[in-house]
C-alpha cells in the first residue's frame, strides 16, 4: 500500500514561495500554499493603471540560470518577450549608464574632478588595507573618499535611510568587485586624452539572458499558481499564519487565519517553508520563542518603499526601463517607464505610465499621506530632476510596499546569528524569501533560494 504524501506547507506566494511549489512538484510533497494576498506574485504582481499594464516597480527576470529557464518554461510556455535591458543613473544632471561605465564618469566630470577623483583613489590605496567595518569603509577602499562622498554616499543614505558607516559592508557582497581597478584605469586615459576619446565600456553589462512575460512580471506568477493548482497543489488566499506550532524539534502544525471572516484553524503540517519576515515569523512561534531571541528578532529592520504611478500625457518620455536617481537632495531612488518593456503592457502610443519609488522607514509619514498629496510630491521631484519638463499628469495612483527590503544595519549579524542558532535545531523548517531569510535577493536568486530550500528539507529528512 502507497505511503500517504508527506505534506509541505508554504507561507507566502510570492517569487519564492511559488518557486519551492514548483521544486515540490516531483518530491512527494503534498503542498499547501498560503497567502494573506488576494492574488500570488507577492511583490512581484502586476495591476491596470489607466488601461497600461504595471508591476510593482521594476523587476528583471534573467533565464541565465537553468532552473529559473525551465521554471519560466514551465508557467509561460514561451509567453515571453527578449528584453535588451536599458537604465541609467542620473546624477548631477548628467545620465550616465547603469551600471556606471566608468569611462563616462571619467570623461564626464571633467578634468580637475577626475584628477582629484584619482588622486583620493591613490591615497586611499596608499593608507594600507584593514578590513572594513562597515559599508563606508568597504567604498572608501575601492573609490577613494572624494568619490565615495559624492556619488554613493547620497544614493545609498536615501535608500536605505542611515549613515553608511552604520550599514554593514556585507551589503556590498562582491557587487563592485574589481570597479575601483577599472575606475582607476578610466581616470588615467581620460586625463592623457580627454579631447580623444569618448564613453567607452569598461564597465561589466549584464550578464544572462532577459526577458519579461507579456503581460507584466505579475503573469509569471499567475499562470505558475494555476499550473500548480491543477496538478493537485493546493493555494489558499486571503489567509493568514497567526501561530508556528513547535515541539520536540520540529514543527507539527500551523494555525491558519481567513483575512476575510476570522475564522481560524490549525492545519498540521510535516514541513514548514516560511517567507514571513523573519522578526514576525520569531514572533508566531508557539510556545513563544526565549525573550532574547524575541528581543534581537526585534533589531532586524526593513524598508518600506512608496509606490506612485503617474501616468504622463506625452511619450516617448526616455527609452530606458528605469532610471536610478543618485542626487541626495531628491528623494525619488528610481523611476520605471512601463512603457519600455512589453509592448502588450501598453494602452495607447500617446502616454507614458511611470513608477517611483520612496524607500522610506516603516514609521515615516509619506507612507499614509494622501494620494493627491503624494503624486504632487513626486511630480514636483520629477520636474526638479528634469525627468519631466511641461509634460501634463493624467492620473496618478500609490501602493505601499511594507518590509521589502532588509537593512543590513552593522551588527546585524550577530541578532540574524541568535535567531538561527535557537531555528537550527527544527530539521523540518526552511527560512526561505527576501524577508523570511532576510537576505536582499533579486528575483533570480529569489526563485533559486525557494528550490533550494526544498533541496534543503529533503536531504534533512533522507535516511
Amino acid at each position: 500500500m502507497p505511503s500517504k504524501p508527506s505534506s509541505l506547507v508554504i507561507l507566502g506566494a510570492g517569487p519564492t514561495g511559488l518557486a519551492a511549489a514548483y521544486a515540490a512538484r516531483q518530491t512527494g510533497f503534498q503542498v499547501t500554499v498560503v497567502d494573506r494576498a488576494t492574488e500570488p506574485g507577492g511583490m512581484a504582481r502586476s495591476f491596470d493603471f489607466q488601461g497600461f499594464t504595471v508591476d510593482l516597480g521594476s523587476h528583471f527576470l534573467s533565464t541565465a540560470p537553468a532552473r529559473v529557464r525551465e521554471l519560466v518554461g514551465y508557467a509561460l510556455e514561451g509567453d515571453t518577450v527578449p528584453l535588451r535591458i536599458q537604465r541609467r543613473v542620473l546624477w548631477q544632471g548628467a545620465y550616465y549608464s547603469y551600471p556606471p561605465r566608468v569611462s563616462e564618469i571619467a570623461h564626464g566630470v571633467g578634468g580637475l574632478r577626475a584628477a582629484g577623483y584619482l588622486a583620493s583613489m591613490l591615497a586611499q590605496s596608499a593608507s594600507g588595507r584593514t578590513l572594513p567595518t562597515n559599508y563606508a569603509q568597504q567604498l572608501q577602499r575601492q573609490f577613494g573618499n572624494r568619490f565615495f562622498r559624492e556619488f554613493f554616499e547620497p544614493y545609498m543614505t536615501k535608500m536605505w535611510g542611515i549613515p553608511c558607516d552604520q550599514i554593514s559592508p556585507e551589503w556590498l557582497d562582491g557587487r563592485y568587485e574589481g570597479i575601483g581597478r577599472r575606475l582607476a584605469k578610466a581616470l588615467v586615459q581620460d586625463l592623457r586624452s580627454r579631447c580623444k576619446r569618448g564613453p567607452s565600456s569598461l564597465a561589466d553589462s549584464p550578464d544572462g539572458d532577459y526577458c519579461h512575460p507579456r503581460q507584466g512580471m505579475g503573469q509569471l506568477y499567475q499562470r505558475l499558481s494555476q499550473r500548480l493548482r491543477a496538478e493537485g497543489q493546493t493555494m489558499r488566499f486571503e489567509t493568514e499564519a497567526t501561530a508556528i506550532h513547535i515541539e520536540a524539534g520540529r514543527v507539527q502544525a500551523v494555525t491558519l487565519r481567513d483575512v476575510g471572516s476570522g475564522t481560524e484553524e490549525t492545519l498540521p503540517c510535516e514541513s514548514l517553508i516560511t517567507t514571513l519576515p523573519l522578526p514576525r515569523m520569531v514572533q508566531s512561534i508557539r510556545p513563544s520563542a526565549p525573550k532574547d531571541v524575541l528581543a534581537v528578532g526585534q533589531q532586524l529592520g526593513f524598508r518600506s518603499i512608496l509606490l506612485v504611478y503617474l501616468l504622463v500625457d506625452s511619450a516617448p518620455l526616455f527609452g530606458d526601463q528605469c532610471i536610478y536617481v543618485a542626487d541626495g537632495d531628491i528623494d525619488l531612488v528610481r523611476v520605471t517607464n512601463f512603457a519600455n518593456w512589453s509592448p502588450s503592457m501598453k494602452a495607447n502610443e500617446s502616454q507614458t505610465p511611470l513608477c517611483c519609488e520612496y524607500w522610506l522607514p516603516a514609521e515615516d509619514p509619506r507612507l499614509s499621506m494622501a494620494e493627491s498629496q503624494a503624486v504632487e510630491m513626486c511630480e514636483r521631484d520629477l520636474r526638479q530632476a528634469g525627468i519631466l519638463k511641461s509634460e501634463g499628469i493624467v492620473a496618478g495612483r500609490t501602493i505601499v510596499l511594507a518590509n521589502a527590503a532588509p537593512i543590513y544595519r552593522a551588527g546585524h549579524e550577530s541578532a540574524l546569528a541568535v535567531v538561527h542558532r535557537y531555528l537550527g535545531y527544527v530539521d523540518n523548517l526552511a527560512l526561505a524569501g527576501r524577508a523570511g531569510s532576510f537576505r536582499y535577493a533579486d528575483q533570480d536568486a529569489s526563485l533559486l533560494m525557494g528550490m533550494e530550500a526544498v533541496a534543503a528539507l529533503q536531504r534533512r529528512s533522507a535516511p
